[in-house]
């Protein structure tokens, strides 16, 4: 008998995998698939959580920008040219503020176009899906949620000050899984 025939034939052994290591491999794959599919399902409120603290900083961004010109400038002018967009500063009373007024050419000069965010000027009323502004506020909520309620929570504020001594305020009610 040849010995050395039938060793080497044993030891060819298989080419493949077997059915058991292929179902094995696929449940275990399975398993992996179920646990980290639903952290990557929604992660478009992320995405609109980020995009709206963007929009913030873009937004704050600006407003010190110009208040720094604005005091450099010792009087205070009645306009500010920002990235050649001519932004009117803010009035109370008789004085005029070393701080930008709410208004829409504020939003274009933080880049928050009208071609990626719905602008809200001031005094706007409620919709479904944008909230409301006060006389001394203007806001932005991104386009993709026109129509969504979910424009309520991703909107990005401007309140200008009231006084001369108080700093604006940028309100943002951005929590992720409202947004």
């Amino acid at each position: 008998m040849n010995k050395q025939g039938i060793n080497a034939t044993r030891m060819q052994g298989q080419g493949g995998f077997t059915l058991i290591e292929l179902i094995v491999v696929i449940v275990i794959l399975g398993i992996l698939a179920a646990t980290a599919l639903p952290r990557f399902i929604d992660m478009g409120a992320d995405a609109r959580a980020a995009s709206a603290n963007a929009a913030r900083g873009s937004l704050q961004s600006t407003v010190a920008m110009i208040h720094g010109r604005a005091l450099a400038a010792g009087a205070v002018p009645a306009n500010i040219n920002a990235e050649d967009i001519v932004v009117p500063m803010l009035v109370v009373g008789n004085e005029t503020l070393s701080y930008p007024a709410p208004t829409i050419a504020l939003l274009n000069a933080a880049g928050l176009n009208a071609n990626d965010y719905q602008q809200i000027g001031p005094s706007t009323g409620a919709t479904d899906s944008t909230p409301a502004t006060l006389p001394n506020q203007v806001a932005v909520i991104p386009r993709s949620l026109l129509g969504n309620p979910r424009g309520l929570t991703c909107a990005i504020f401007y309140n200008a000050p009231a006084a001369a001594n108080n700093p604006p305020t940028f309100g943002v009610p951005v929590i992720a899984a409202n947004c």
